[in-house]
């Protein structure tokens, strides 16, 4: 299996992002004016479905890659784009058009940016891809609900941290280029249903031309790894853009159900499991 390494180094910017109003306080550019902008609520009673939209991806591993924090403001990041084209990512959207994409960046929020149901959830990983040609991109937001680490009983699949220790928030400076991140197996074994909208970046500038997807199923994160990420990104308000308006007659939330193809190969897996044992019953009763 190969892998690509990663070289990058924490770094700076003058670019500083003010998150004491949680993005209240961003009077210009596409965050203030912008018509389509992230994140949202999503009303799940409101979701339209759609058996257009899917995707594919094609990610190789991640290895020796570096956690950043910009400035120190909160800006939390991995970047990926140096090596981009060893990434690629399809999208089919609702109309069934088919574009290509390249894995970009990580960013993690806390709390989450996008709520379900007016819920708000302890984090969310927003795994960017881009149209370098178009700068279009599209967004893969995971919810991380702390809560499930409290449940007294657990299934060995909801109990998989492994994903969020990956990061290793804890003394992030002394690790550069020392992550690896299986982004490829985790993505295959997240549940693949999905919101999907049309939006913007969360930071400045808010660009917009960016289509969200945000997993229905909240991912597991335990209290100590939330904490380590609070404490990472070090403000009192976290890391998130309050949720934004969008007017209700342009704005449409659809949702798809197991489109992709890790989804689609599972269930024919399972289905001829199925047709076998019934064909193995039918013949010992042949016999019996």
């Amino acid at each position: 299996m190969k892998k690509y390494l990663l070289f990058a180094s924490l770094i700076s910017t003058a670019l500083s992002v003010d998150y004491s109003q949680n993005g209240k306080n961003w009077n210009d550019t596409l965050c203030a004016s912008g018509s389509s902008q992230s994140p949202v609520n999503i009303d799940s009673s409101a979701a339209t479905p759609n058996d257009f939209i899917k995707f594919s991806f094609s990610f190789m591993s991640i290895e020796n890659a570096t956690l950043q924090l910009s400035d120190g403001n909160g800006k939390l990041k991995v970047d990926m784009w140096p090596y981009a084209s060893a990434n690629p990512f399809v999208l089919w959207n609702e109309y069934g058009e088919k574009y290509q994409y390249y894995l970009d960046s990580f960013r993690w929020k806390t709390p989450s940016e996008h709520t379900v149901n007016n819920r708000q959830f302890a984090a969310e990983l927003q795994i960017i891809h881009k149209q370098f040609q178009t700068n279009r991109r599209v967004v893969l937001s995971i919810l991380f609900d702390e809560e499930l680490s409290l449940l007294p009983s657990k299934s060995s699949a909801s109990q998989k941290t492994c994903f969020v220790d990956s990061f290793r928030f804890t003394s992030f400076t002394s690790r550069v280029n020392d992550l690896e991140i299986p982004l490829r197996e985790y993505l295959a074994y997240i549940p693949q249903d999905f919101y999907y909208y049309h939006g913007s970046m969360t930071e400045p500038p808010c660009t917009e031309s960016v289509t969200w997807i945000v997993f229905k199923t909240p991912q597991i994160i335990t209290t100590a790894q939330v904490g380590q990420l609070r404490a990472l990104v070090n403000l009192t308000n976290g890391n998130n853009r309050a949720v934004q308006a969008r007017d209700s007659k342009n704005f449409v939330v659809y949702t798809a159900n197991s489109h992709s193809p890790q989804a689609t190969f599972q269930k024919a897996v399972i289905s001829l499991m199925v047709s076998a044992s019934t064909l193995l019953i039918f013949v010992i009763a042949s016999f019996a």
